[in-house]
């Protein structure tokens, strides 16, 4: 279901809300926070806060830059503000919208 209404809205070019429920974006995002996010077309930057598919899951992370898989395919590199790893690199076509 969140899938088909994130979709609907990207189609659009709408925007939307929702709440943020993890801690990786902790101090500068809190669980409880409610946030809108863009889902029309952009070419994500550098500081970006992004809403993409993780597995089964819809993250909020931070661009820190882009990335190519060894086969050459450009993805883009994030991390939570509050984590210490990165997380593995994310294809374009995982990125549902961006925060703003």
């Amino acid at each position: 279901m969140l899938d088909a209404t994130v979709e609907l809205l990207r189609r659009s070019d709408r925007s939307g809300t929702f709440r943020i429920r993890g801690d990786s974006m902790r101090p500068t995002l809190v669980p409880g926070q409610l946030l809108a996010a863009d889902f029309s077309s952009f070419e994500p930057a550098r500081g970006d806060v992004l809403l993409f598919r993780q597995g089964d899951c819809l993250l909020v992370h931070r661009v820190l830059g882009p990335a190519r898989s060894r086969d050459g395919v450009s993805r883009w590199r994030t991390r939570g503000d509050g984590a210490v790893g990165l997380d593995p690199a994310v294809d374009p076509d995982r990125i549902a919208g961006r925060v703003v």
